[in-house]
């Protein structure tokens, strides 16, 4: 069986674009959390 090779690329590269997009996403999230907690006072976990 032969994948078109087009489809397959844009299959992959439209579900990598979106998992990026929400990596980012939950990483400025966690920013965000994080200097809300430190404007708060709480210690920093390292």
């Amino acid at each position: 069986a032969t994948i078109n090779q087009v489809e397959f690329t844009s299959y992959w590269e439209t579900r990598i674009l979106h998992l990026e997009e929400r990596i980012f996403r939950e990483d400025v999230e966690d920013r965000s959390h994080n200097s809300e907690g430190a404007t708060v006072g709480k210690p920093d976990k390292n």
